[in-house]
């Protein structure tokens, strides 16, 4: 018996026979149910023996296995993390090979595509993962922004043709030396990650701070790296844009403590420039014109990180924002 764990590009070859798709998920509820298409979008004969077991009698032309919310949801639940694997209907045989994907959690998404199943001649099929870009590690609210980025656009990652380059500018000016002190600042360096990693046309984030020296920090880091203070030290403020212009599809993300500082570059919806305003009031969010969101610094002792993961409708609210920015409306399901 061998397992294959399918992620990036991997497949598998399993005998032709009568194939047992089961799902697992990682939620309280359940809420998700397997279905099968071809790749014209029509039904294929499956038997439905419960919303988590398909059976495939016979696979003749390439099949794509997908999951859809369940019992009238729309999105699937907060917190819903599917495991599948595909292996002989029965079960009986321990010497069967299995196929598996790597767990993926799918909070707020309303469909998303989870493998193909094709015939490889008269005696094999071939397992094909979609999950085609494996989920790197994030810390726990990256992580988390990227679901919500997820469940905003209704799908698992952005189609390499909608991508785009992922940009931050951040205020260093004297009144922002509380905020990074406080992990405010970190904690939006964190949100942007996350939607990176789903929009991202580049594995590295282009963050501009003080001088306008541009670093290229990957996801994982960029929290961390806005964490300290800048080593030109405060009450710098750039011009309005970084030293090099972005160029074909951009978000470029300001994080500031309010706009009239200089860095508000937002224009409109679709500008490609969102701004992320760390303050207490949302005042600032109502400014005609204004495109991107507000997160609240933290009161005294209190973490801002774990603020946004307790609030995933916040999360999901900001996140949103950010996204107004970008045309990636377009792809939304």
């Amino acid at each position: 018996m061998a397992t294959y764990v399918l992620d990036g590009k991997a497949s598998a070859t399993l005998p032709r026979r009568p194939l047992a798709v089961q799902l697992a998920t990682a939620t309280p509820t359940t809420g998700v149910r397997l279905a099968a298409r071809t790749a014209d979008g029509a039904s294929t004969r499956v038997i439905q023996q419960s919303p988590g077991l398909l059976i495939l009698p016979r696979v003749d032309v390439e099949t794509t296995i997908v999951a859809v919310p369940d019992a009238g949801r729309s999105n699937f639940d907060q917190g819903t993390v599917v495991h599948v694997s595909f292996g002989p209907d029965g079960g009986n045989d321990p010497s069967a090979d299995i196929a598996q994907l790597t767990p993926r959690d799918v909070s707020g998404m309303s469909f998303i595509e989870l493998a193909t199943v094709a015939p490889d001649g008269p005696d094999t099929l071939v397992v094909q993962t979609r999950l085609t870009i494996p989920d790197a590690p994030l810390p726990p609210l990256a992580a988390k922004a990227r679901v919500a980025c997820r469940g905003v656009l209704r799908l698992d990652q952005v189609p390499e043709a909608d991508a785009v380059t992922v940009r931050c500018i951040v205020d260093s000016s004297a009144s922002m030396a509380a905020l990074i002190a406080s992990g405010a600042v970190a904690a939006a360096g964190d949100v942007v990650a996350g939607v990176a990693a789903v929009v991202g046309d580049r594995p590295t984030i282009a963050c501009t701070r003080a001088d306008g020296a541009t670093e290229e920090i990957a996801p994982a880091d960029l929290g961390e790296f806005l964490s300290r203070p800048p080593g030109n030290g405060f009450g710098l403020l750039m011009g309005s844009r970084p030293t090099s212009p972005a160029v074909g599809r951009s978000l470029t993300v300001i994080i500031t403590d309010g706009p009239g500082t200089g860095l508000t570059i937002g224009t409109g919806p679709r500008s490609g420039e969102a701004t992320l305003v760390i303050s207490p009031s949302r005042a600032a969010t109502t400014r005609p014109g204004f495109i991107g969101a507000q997160i609240e610094p933290p009161q005294p002792g209190g973490d801002p990180r774990e603020a946004l993961i307790a609030s995933p409708e916040r999360l999901t609210t900001v996140v949103a924002g950010l996204l107004a920015a970008t045309e990636l409306g377009s792809v939304r399901r």
